[in-house]
């Protein structure tokens, strides 16, 4: 038990340790290497729309993230020593049309003439620079969120042949079919919206291929909860444990209480998502001259409410955040109709479960609708950044519509049935 424990303590100290030597081992890429495709993809971004909406300009859930993704961008440039894998520094000078704020112009004049950067932003990891910085020696922006979509659909199809021989084809579908409804054309070709997904197939990936041997998934999922932390810049981070979880909830044959393993599952992951979140603000904190705990903890409370800013205080609202990121899925006079469908055809499920396999076995088939309402609970608990950026924070409910396909396959046949297996 003491061994257990002292692993769970020490693991987002060493998670923190590895993943900030990553980020100075890339910080030692020469600029000159990564200059002019910086330059290119700052240009690229200028031409471009802060919240472009490709495919249906009318909705949107269609809209990239440019503001973000110029971020990226910049931030991954400006990695050029230690101090920046902590502080994070980029040039924040910015012109305002209305109410939206434009970084484009000043990632130019960045690379472009020499322009210095005047803002830090410590309260993100930001790992994805580790992956982005190399790949700047090689590809401008266009082409990287190219390679990066090929990742993204390589990993998912890949995930899903797997998941279709351990559990059948119809399992595999529940899954395909959930991240459908989210749009994966559009989060494929974004370095914002990809990392949660990218991890979530690969967490799969992990547990699909790692049943069979004896290990703690509780530091599995705590290490899924480390990675979402030290890469995502809070897209949809819950998907990082919830897809997982529905997924092992299916392939686990231990006979342990399913209610237990999401328990002690969510626990783990919540646990090293926070954890290694405040590492980076003690680092912050101890090795630069810029309070982290001060700047992440003063965030996260105006973000949940504690502390509310003034000038978005009617965000707070756990109804509107529900209303904002349905309406994403589902817009106008569909949102009722669809979230009717989807009461009767859980209501349908659990009457077929109950008569056909006993009450027992509908308290087990309930576990995927307990996961199915993670992001319900996540979106109320982040009900003011839900809905201020529900265009792209409602594809959490990834979770919540895999949850609910694998409850309804529960009342078929045709969870027993694998066609790829003779």
């Amino acid at each position: 038990m003491k061994k257990s424990v002292l692993k769970y303590i020490a693991a987002p100290f060493i998670g923190g340790a590895v993943g900030l030597l990553l980020l100075f081992a890339v910080s030692l890429i020469p600029q000159s290497m990564v200059q002019k495709n910086a330059s290119a993809s700052a240009h690229h971004l200028d031409s471009d729309h802060i919240t472009p909406k490709y495919i249906n300009i009318w909705d949107w859930s269609y809209a990239s993230d440019n503001h973000t993704d110029t971020l990226i961008m910049m931030e991954s440039y400006n990695l050029d020593s230690f101090q920046d894998a902590l502080l994070n520094p980029y040039r924040g000078v910015q012109k305002y049309e209305g109410e939206e704020t434009y970084l484009n112009d000043a990632f130019v004049e960045l690379v472009d003439e020499g322009a210095e950067n005047d803002t830090v932003y410590v309260r993100y990891w930001q790992g994805f620079r580790i992956f982005i910085r190399p790949m700047l020696m090689l590809f401008p922006y266009f082409q990287l969120r190219q390679v990066v979509s090929w990742v993204f659909f390589g990993l998912m199809f890949f995930m899903l042949a797997a998941l279709a021989e351990r559990k059948g084809i119809f399992a595999s579908l529940c899954i395909g079919l959930a991240v459908i409804l989210v749009n994966p054309s559009i989060i494929s070709h974004s370095l914002q919206y990809t990392p949660c997904f990218i991890l979530s197939f690969a967490a799969i990936l992990f547990l699909l291929f790692t049943e069979q041997l004896t290990f703690d998934r509780g530091l599995a999922f705590c290490t899924f909860g480390m990675l979402t932390q030290y890469f995502d810049f809070y897209t949809a981070p819950i998907a990082v444990c919830g897809l997982p979880l529905l997924v092992w909830l299916m392939i686990d044959e231990s006979g342990k209480n399913r209610f237990v393993t999401i328990i002690k599952s969510f626990v783990a992951w919540i646990y090293g998502y926070v954890s290694i979140w405040l590492v980076k603000l003690i680092f912050v904190t101890l090795f630069t001259d810029v309070n982290g705990l001060a700047d992440g903890l003063g965030s996260f409370l105006g973000r949940i409410g504690v502390k509310e800013v003034e000038n978005i205080k009617g965000e707070y609202s756990p109804l509107g955040a529900f209303v904002a990121v349905w309406d994403m899925v589902t817009p106008g006079a569909t949102g009722a109709v669809a979230l009717a469908a989807v009461a009767l055809l859980v209501a349908v499920s659990a009457v077929v479960i109950w008569r056909k396999y006993g009450f027992a076995q509908l308290i087990e088939s309930g576990a995927y609708l307990a996961v199915a309402a993670f992001p319900l609970i996540w979106f109320a608990a982040a009900c003011q950044p839900t809905t201020i950026h529900a265009y792209f924070q409602y594809r959490p409910l990834v979770v919540f519509f895999a949850g609910v396909f694998l409850f309804a396959l529960e009342a078929t046949p045709l969870k027993e049935r694998n066609f790829l297996r003779r």
